[in-house]
């Protein structure tokens, strides 16, 4: 069970959130995938495909895909928030998306809840998505200032899926 916020932006509204981000402080920016067995940050949200604060990175669990030779986050127990920044494909934007899990099962079965100050802090970011941006008019997503005037003033539409 997780929590997610839809949106569509653009990379001047991907440019605002890394901002935000960073304001906030203690904030890493994770890769999709690894190459060792330790994940490493890196530099911009551009780059990113997660989300996590400095203090949580040693508790990140990568599971190794032998079959690609590289390692990738384990979402459900690690404490981070998964980053799809959508995109554009002609005039379209397609939908993105922050996205959490709050626990996971263990081995045994047991049910596992995430750190209480990890789940304040991913909440407090997709609250500031729904604060910050403008409801699209099916009430499924958000829409970043940049993006929302691309579509005003008719450079851009949503791609509603």
């Amino acid at each position: 069970m997780g929590r997610q916020v839809n949106f569509y932006i653009l990379q001047a509204d991907r440019e605002e959130l890394q901002t935000m981000l960073q304001k906030r402080g203690n904030v890493a920016f994770l890769p999709w995938i690894s190459t060792t067995a330790t994940i490493r940050p890196v530099p911009t949200l551009a780059d990113a495909n997660w989300i996590s604060r400095n203090i949580d990175i040693a508790s990140v669990v990568l599971k190794y895909v032998q079959s690609q030779s590289h390692w990738l986050v384990d979402e459900a127990r690690s404490p981070v928030i998964k980053f799809s920044p959508g995109g554009l494909s002609g005039s379209e934007i397609i939908r993105g998306r922050f996205h959490f899990e709050l626990g996971f099962y263990d081995a045994d079965g047991y049910w596992v809840t995430k750190s209480p100050e990890f789940v304040q802090w991913a909440d407090r970011i997709l609250r500031w998505v729904c604060r910050h941006y403008v409801k699209e008019s099916h009430g499924l997503a958000y829409i970043g200032p940049y993006a929302d005037k691309g579509v005003k003033d008719g450079v851009y539409r949503l791609r509603i899926i």
